[in-house]
């Protein structure tokens, strides 16, 4: 397709979102399925050669493909020892030099948990050996440093591996950016806070070791990546649900400071539901975990197989045990809530935001049809004497309006309040670096539809992360040439974030992404400025189709939500089961 072809596409869908109300149905054009069953499949792959790097303690031989620009790719690339045996509930420890060259050509083991959902995992198994991570650089053809993100996946801390296809870096590479996976411990194996462990530590801190691995991994950037033509003062750190409340509380540990220069997050932050736990409550909870398994000391728990602490925590089905970051006094020296209230946080650029439908809309109705009086209930059976306000917040006149209300709900204590909470303080403390917000608006075509039917979707369906512009390597969900455009708007925006902290300026074009759509688009989409108080209310950027700039109104309702989630004493299984 030449370029006029390509502008002219363009401007075709981009009216088409304007004049017709129903896109989906406009979209049905004979270009429109083309671009469809382009975007089921990846470019054609070949591979030219096995380029070698020289790490610190080895060498790393990985695969390079041409097409359509060339890539570098390492993968399963050690980070740190194997945390097993006596290593178990450690802290990191350095991995050992080996001798020859390293084969980087396959993903390592994901990391011991329970997976819910429908993973695109494309690691072969899971081990308790896992701390690995995964490389894609562009072709070191130039002499210049080229910036760096280093993405931590998904799962709540629970779940969720470095090798999902969501996450695959070869876009971002072929555009110039080195991008990192890490897997990091998770669960029990990651977050269990044995007393007993103390005395191996030489700070007395125990937990926290996926947080802990995760800055391993970091230093390991630091040391390696100018290898790979990545520029270690350039890294940005990014994530989603359980990787957006590592990358706060990064910004809030003195562990992380210095190895970062700014931050991505999407879905959450350690605010709010969920913050950070105190060392009382993970101590707690760990010694509840050593009575049900009836091991007691570090040997007794360290002689029990991996699998056997795995089924001990629950099961695909649902968690008996659900483990959390705390504030152990060194990678924490207090909640991230209290450290950005003080200022102390990382003063670095910051963009994050949410998806338009974050949670369940089920769940909040107990599975009872969205009506006016289902709804008057359902609040007052989780506000009580404070349900007449909340109604105030989430009113329900008539069915769709329920719906509209449970959905913000959902999406509230799920993770919209933590990643507004974490935006305001931000903006207040941050000593003036600039935040940017943004709502993805764009829901996938499988979970569109009447207000009762969305009303019933699975919630796999609402979970696909569309930064990194991956949707090609899912088709699961029967993506349209509309959900491509959206998805591709938000990856141009992180491109120039990453690049200079800043998500406005030229574009690179073109992308794969869009390039296996054979759509065009604009080079520079419509401008982003950064959150600040107008129109009354916060500018933010809505990305779908079209990107807009519009005005975060819900101060009032955050507010509200955030004093009743600080008088609540959740259990410790209320972490909803989001990937």
């Amino acid at each position: 397709m030449n370029s006029s072809s390509i502008d002219a596409s363009w401007r075709r869908v981009v009216a088409l979102s304007v004049l017709v109300p129903l896109l989906s149905v406009a979209l049905r054009t004979a270009d429109a399925r083309a671009i469809e069953v382009r975007a089921q499949s990846a470019p054609a792959v070949q591979q030219a050669s096995s380029p070698r790097i020289e790490l610190t303690v080895g060498t790393i031989s990985g695969i390079q493909v041409l097409a359509p620009r060339p890539v570098r790719t390492f993968l399963g690339i050690p980070y740190a020892a194997p945390p097993t045996g006596p290593l178990r509930w450690q802290a990191p420890q350095p991995v050992a030099r080996w001798a020859g060259v390293r084969q980087a050509v396959q993903f390592g083991p994901r990391c011991m948990q329970h997976a819910s959902g429908k993973p695109s995992f494309r690691s072969t198994r899971v081990s308790e050996d896992c701390l690995y991570l995964n490389v894609w650089a562009p072709d070191p053809g130039k002499d210049e440093k080229r910036p760096v993100l280093v993405y931590f996946h998904g799962g709540n801390l629970n779940e969720g591996d470095a090798s999902e296809s969501r996450y695959d870096g070869a876009n971002l590479a072929e555009i110039g950016i080195v991008t990192v996976t890490v897997n990091y411990r998770l669960g029990v194996f990651g977050f269990l806070a044995l007393p007993s462990a103390r005395h191996e530590s030489s700070d007395s801190a125990v937990g926290n070791y996926g947080l802990l691995d995760q800055v391993a991994a970091l230093r390991w950037v630091r040391d390696n990546i100018a290898s790979f033509g990545g520029d270690p003062a350039k890294v940005t750190i990014a994530g989603d649900t359980g990787g957006a409340v590592a990358v706060s509380a990064h910004m809030a540990s003195p562990q992380s400071r210095g190895l970062f220069a700014r931050a991505i997050a999407q879905s959450g932050g350690a605010f709010g539901r969920q913050a950070v736990w105190s060392r009382s409550r993970a101590e707690k909870l760990a010694a509840r975990f050593a009575t049900q398994v009836g091991a007691w000391t570090l040997p007794q728990l360290r002689a029990m197989s991996a699998e056997q602490l795995l089924a001990a925590t629950g099961s695909e089905r649902g968690p008996k045990f659900v483990f959390w970051p705390h504030v152990d006094s060194q990678f924490l020296t207090d909640t991230p809530e209290a450290i950005f209230n003080s200022g102390g946080q990382a003063p670095v650029p910051l963009l994050l935001g949410n998806r338009s439908q974050e949670g369940h809309v089920g769940p909040m109705l107990l599975g009872a049809k969205p009506t006016p009086e289902n709804w008057k209930q359902a609040l007052e059976r989780l506000f009580g004497e404070q349900a007449a306000q909340a109604m105030s917040h989430y009113p329900g006149n008539d069915n769709d309006e329920v719906v509209r209300s449970a959905t913000v709900l959902a999406g509230d204590l799920a993770a919209a309040h933590a990643t507004w909470r974490w935006m305001s303080l931000h903006r207040q403390t941050g000593s003036g670096s600039p935040v940017y917000l943004y709502v993805y608006d764009r829901m996938p075509s499988s979970a569109a539809g009447a207000s009762e039917r969305r009303a019933s979707i699975a919630q796999s369906d609402l979970q696909v992360d569309p930064a990194l512009g991956n949707l090609n390597l899912l088709p699961r969900h029967g993506w349209r040439a509309e959900d491509y455009l959206a998805s591709g708007a938000l990856l141009r925006y992180l491109v120039q974030f990453v690049k200079t902290g800043d998500p406005n300026g030229p574009r690179d074009n073109p992308l794969r992404y869009w390039s296996a759509l054979g759509l065009g688009g604009p080079a520079r989409p419509p401008s982003w400025p950064a959150a600040r108080e107008e129109q009354g209310g916060l500018a933010r950027q809505t990305i779908d189709v079209t990107p807009r700039t519009t005005w975060d109104r819900s101060a009032a309702r955050q507010d509200f939500i955030g004093r009743f989630i600080a008088t609540q004493a959740f259990d410790d299984t209320w972490i909803d089961k989001r990937r």
